[in-house]
């Protein structure tokens, strides 16, 4: 089985609970299920969830070499915050 969770923007990547961020645990309801890969919480997007322990390390693991697209999207503001104004 796999679960495909679109993860909001602030929501970090686990279902354990994380200080005061919302978690997976707040969104998903199916049980026994754990993310293949994770998201930082100030992003947003595809997380793969599955209860199948081998497929799960198969999708994490580098050594297997899965294609992955990793997308960004971001503002001016948001770059400056990141390097600065020089």
């Amino acid at each position: 089985m796999l679960v495909l969770f679109n993860k909001p923007y602030g929501v970090v990547c686990q279902f354990s609970p994380y200080a005061s961020r919302s978690t997976l645990k707040d969104f998903v309801v199916i049980p026994n299920v754990y993310p293949a890969e994770r998201l930082d919480w100030d992003s947003e997007g595809l997380v793969i969830l599955t209860p199948d322990g081998k497929l799960q390390h198969r999708i994490a693991d580098p050594s297997n070499k899965l294609e992955r697209f990793i997308g960004c999207n971001s503002t001016a503001k948001q770059m400056m915050s990141l390097y600065g104004d020089s």
